[in-house]
């Protein structure tokens, strides 16, 4: 559920409210979290040092200040800046409240199903939109004319699921070497072979999200992800990942002849940012570039730029960029994380934003002889995901993304060398 993503109440002047399908339950599920807290049979979040409940306080903090400098500049508090970014800031720190929960209250069983539910939805996602891209659109647009699409796996924007698949590869390989290196390594050769085979089964997806997806952060997170994870590894990685990928560079291009194409539109995207008239051809089926998405987003950009040497201390409030986005142009969101803070909720709200990131990275990093257990490859896993969530929000706004923040609550109240967890 945290993975089906819609767009509601979109209108001319209003892009719309973005909920995933899990948001709908949340009510429910909070209210049984409450009554149990107020019978005692569960309790609070227990957070693993130096991550405390004063963190997600902070950054509340600096959204309802954000909020009320919109008030106070703009007279008003646009519907994007209440709904979107406020009431959906609450939503993702009950998102981190209830993983920290279940942490706190819940064995290690109970966990680890959610991870691996999580990663078997994404493959079987992965399995029927390749699949259906081949079938329903590939051979449709050969034999009537029907346009293309990019395998967004069931959300309602491409590069929120580049970065969801981001997050399911991290977690499959740091869980999986970590296993193997602990439990089976030692132990049973035949074991080790099925999950070297389980392994390079599922990286077998990831050429053909990288080709069919188009989403270009995916394309340089994964790399350093890569590059990453490698270093920590080493040869075991190789092993457990390689012939994956390899198989499934050879099958991308064929379940969709037009990938090619889109794994090497950010040389034409360059190109067609650089040009003045925007007509550039790709030398490969000769497909023209369609620069139409970029421009208005570096525009985007650079306007950012300007309202920060207006609004240099205080920065816009929530909301403020859109609002200043000419009426005659399609309004357009600020696709960098990072400046977004910065310009909406100025150098002290971007400060705080990135003190409390650094100390999640800090909580969750695990030394190589600190892992002895899952658990420590799950606060790894997040490490991990926490780092590539800095690069992707680069080139994409990703903060709201609802499981990185449930994922999030889990690791940040996993204890490190857990006794509590080991004897459940």
């Amino acid at each position: 559920m945290l993975q089906i993503q819609l767009t509601i109440l979109q209108s001319d002047s209003y892009l719309g409210l973005r909920v995933n399908l899990a948001d709908f339950m949340l009510p429910f599920v909070g209210v049984f979290i409450l009554v149990s807290l107020y019978k005692k049979k569960t309790k609070l979040p227990i957070w693993q040092k130096p991550f405390a409940h004063w963190c997600p306080i902070l950054l509340c903090g600096v959204i309802i200040l954000s909020l009320f400098t919109s008030l106070v500049f703009h007279g008003q508090v646009s519907n994007w800046a209440l709904y979107n970014k406020s009431i959906g800031w609450i939503i993702l720190m009950a998102y981190l409240a209830m993983g920290g929960w279940v942490t706190t209250n819940f064995n290690c069983k109970f966990i680890y199903g959610f991870f691996f539910g999580f990663i078997g939805m994404f493959f079987l996602i992965v399995m029927y939109e390749a699949l259906t891209d081949f079938i329903f659109w590939e051979l449709g647009s050969k034999k009537f004319g029907w346009p293309g699409k990019e395998i967004s796996g069931a959300m309602d924007n491409r590069n929120a699921f580049a970065f969801l698949a981001l997050i399911a590869f991290i977690i499959f390989i740091v869980t999986t070497l970590t296993h193997v290196s602990l439990y089976v390594e030692k132990h049973s050769n035949k074991c080790k072979n099925i999950i070297v085979i389980t392994s390079n089964i599922f990286c077998l997806f990831i050429p053909i999200i990288l080709l069919l997806n188009g989403s270009r952060a995916f394309w340089l997170s994964f790399i350093l992800a890569a590059i990453m994870l490698t270093f920590r590894y080493r040869a075991r990685l190789v092993k457990f990942t390689v012939f994956g990928l390899v198989i499934g560079s050879l099958l991308a291009p064929m379940i969709y002849d037009k990938s090619i194409w889109r794994a090497f539109s950010p040389i034409a995207a360059i190109k067609a940012t650089l040009s003045s008239d925007g007509e550039i051809y790709s030398e490969i089926n000769n497909q023209k570039y369609d620069n139409s998405y970029d421009l208005p987003r570096i525009e985007t950009l650079s306007n950012a730029l300007k309202l920060n040497q207006t609004y240099l201390f205080t920065g816009t409030g929530l909301g403020g960029v859109l609002k200043s986005q000419s009426a005659e142009h399609e309004q357009v969101v600020l696709d960098n994380t990072p400046l977004w803070i910065f310009t909406e909720m100025g150098p002290l709200g971007f400060f705080a934003f990135i003190w409390v990131f650094l100390i999640m990275l800090q909580t969750l990093y695990r030394k190589p002889d600190e892992m002895i257990g899952i658990h420590d490859a799950l606060r790894l896993s997040a490490f991990y995901m926490l780092l590539m969530f800095g690069v992707f929000s680069l080139f994409h706004e990703i903060l709201y993304t609802r499981v990185m923040w449930f994922i999030l609550g889990i690791a940040l109240a996993l204890p490190k060398s857990s006794t509590r967890l080991l004897n459940q």
